[in-house]
């Protein structure tokens, strides 16, 4: 179904809400009386969560969110909106609800789907069909997480990527899934003509995929096109595997590693809070969302700029309240985060302006101790030495000094990680997919002996060298073999060196509805 023409937004986080907003509970809303209950399967909590709140759906008449899994009890005056994946498990479900001797669970019935109908799910929601007073495929199979970033929300997509020489065509229905799931996202953004696949020369799971995708916007009948062709570029992760495992220290990022982090779309935070040590968050939980306008200024930032700027706001706040005259004369500058964070609780004319600040003075305070606590500036070190092979000075590293450091590094904080083993893992996983091929004998001993993996983290490890063709332990390898660093500029570091060159070669605009490579 082609939905109605959808005026511009901020963003596609945006985007996805004016849609549900509009085609979903309103459409439902004009059709319907009084409240409505609003029944999800796991898959469209996923894809709802990040772009509505609990107070949106009461404003467009929903009393009850309700979980298509679970059982319910029946609210036969109230109209059902059911938005669920278009899987057969999940139309059964909804067929299930109406069918049997019982009475009718709801007034009536609006169904949903995340993703086009087959003839077989079609057929069972045939069945309900006196009391079904919509039937709407939205094509919204994906996660719009904030305005320009997406998940496809195939979380087992990165264990199965690196599993085979590069450009093979390692698992066709997964693949086949995500080739989907992007051209529901173009159709979305109103992208679906006149799209132009680019990736990597050689990589025929690449290609395949491009194909696909192509054929899924031209059978789907795209989203109307733009005023230029859209440019989409396919990176294979086999292409660079060591990035999903090097730590990166914008706020969010860091954020994401350090913290406890909660919720379907990844944006709840629960941290005991430094000032006052074992209380709990205020309402139990620090929410990340576009809501707050600090954290969306603030998120993609370094880590380091983001403890700039937090301390300058404070400081503008306290220099402004003449309740903290103590605080401003001679201690002002001096304060740290969290003498900052105690010093704006102490203000209650100033408490409702400055919570989000007090929050992000706590959480930045929480994710920086778990920085030191963890030794990830070090890390962080190491990780880079392994992805470019050189060091911090720049000059080419030797494998033995590398073997060294990351060996030593696992060691010192092997007694010190009071159980979270995760960080040294990631360095464990970055030096053995940094191998060209192989890890000698006494390598392998001498990584193993400083990380002292339990059995689960052990074929953890060995899994990843195997999918990645790299042998950890072998006869045909003498002891004495030095081990090999790879040698290669992976993608994403190529386009950083080369940015203008890279950004005009990479997007190059070719035919529309075609594929081409760089």
């Amino acid at each position: 179904m082609s939905l109605a023409a959808r005026p511009a937004a901020s963003g596609l986080r945006e985007l996805v809400r004016h849609i549900i907003q509009r085609d979903v509970l309103r459409a439902s809303a004009a059709k319907s009386r009084g409240w409505m209950v609003l029944v999800l399967d796991a898959a469209a909590a996923r894809v709802l969560t990040p772009v509505l709140g609990l107070y949106d759906l009461v404003e467009e008449r929903v009393t009850l969110v309700e979980s298509l899994e679970k059982k319910r009890q029946p609210f036969p005056d109230m109209t059902a909106v059911y938005v669920v994946a278009a899987t057969s498990e999940s139309v059964a479900q909804v067929a299930a609800d109406w069918r049997g001797p019982t009475a009718d669970p709801y007034a009536d019935a609006h169904v949903f789907t995340l993703d086009v109908l087959g003839d077989g799910e079609m057929a069972v929601l045939r069945e309900m069909a006196r009391k079904l007073r919509a039937l709407v495929e939205l094509r919204l199979d994906f996660l719009a997480l904030e305005a320009r970033a997406f998940s496809l929300d195939e979380p087992r997509a990165f264990r199965v990527a690196p599993g085979a020489a590069r450009g093979a065509a390692l698992d066709a229905p997964r693949d086949a899934a995500c080739a989907r799931k992007l051209a529901n996202l173009l159709a979305t953004l109103g992208a679906g003509a006149g799209v132009v696949v680019r990736h990597r020369a050689g990589n025929a799971r690449a290609r395949a995929c491009g194909a696909r995708l192509l054929d899924e916007l031209a059978q789907g009948g795209g989203g109307g096109g733009g005023a230029a062709p859209v440019v989409v570029l396919l990176v294979d992760r086999a292409d660079d595997v060591l990035t999903p495992l090097v730590h990166e220290y914008s706020y969010q990022a860091l954020v994401q590693d350090v913290l406890p982090v909660e919720g379907a779309a990844r944006d709840r935070v629960r941290v005991a809070d430094a000032a006052a040590p074992g209380a709990p968050p205020p309402d139990g939980a620090y929410v990340l969302s576009d809501r707050d306008g600090l954290w969306v200024e603030l998120r993609h930032a370094h880590v380091a700029a983001v403890v700039r700027r937090l301390r300058a706001r404070t400081r503008a706040v306290l220099v402004s309240n003449r309740g903290a005259a103590d605080l401003r004369r001679g201690r002002g500058g001096d304060l740290s985060l969290g003498e900052m964070a105690a010093a704006l609780r102490r203000l209650p004319e100033f408490r409702a302006a400055t919570a989000q600040l007090d929050a992000h003075m706590t959480l930045a305070r929480a994710a920086l101790a778990e920085f030191q606590r963890h030794r990830l500036l070090e890390q962080s070190q190491l990780e880079q030495t392994l992805a470019t092979g050189v060091d911090a000075d720049g000059a080419e590293a030797r494998p033995r000094d590398v073997l060294k450091a990351v060996s030593r590094h696992l060691a010192a904080g092997a007694d010190d990680d009071r159980g979270d083993r995760s960080h040294a893992l990631r360095l464990s996983a970055a030096y053995v997919a940094a191998a060209c091929g192989r890890v000698a004998e006494a390598e392998r001993t001498r990584l193993f002996d400083a990380l002292r993996p339990d059995a689960r983290d052990a074929r953890r490890l060995r899994r990843l060298a195997r999918r990645l063709g790299v042998i950890l332990s072998s006869p045909s390898f003498p002891p004495s073999s030095p081990p090999l660093l790879l040698r290669t500029a992976p993608v994403l570091i190529w386009h950083v060196q080369r940015p203008l060159q890279t950004l005009r070669h990479w997007t190059a605009r070719g035919p529309a509805s075609t594929i081409n490579t760089w």
